[in-house]
């Protein structure tokens, strides 16, 4: 499975969590609260924003496990 990356300029919806890609390399999990790109602490993110992604769904086996 690849990860099919969306360029930043095509945001996603509101407040959901994805995978973001930066500048200067770094990859993390961040979100769009439609004015700013976030942290997941909810902190700003001031490295531009080049691509995002959404989380893969979890592996099937897992569903329903503690």
């Amino acid at each position: 499975m690849s990860i099919e990356w969306t360029q930043a300029d095509i945001l996603p919806d509101a407040d959901i969590n994805v995978i973001v890609a930066m500048a200067d390399g770094e990859v993390c999990a961040g979100f769009y609260d439609g004015h700013d790109w976030r942290w997941i602490d909810a902190q700003r993110i001031t490295i531009p924003v080049t691509h995002w992604a959404p989380f893969p769904k979890p592996p099937e086996d897992t569903y329903g496990q503690p």
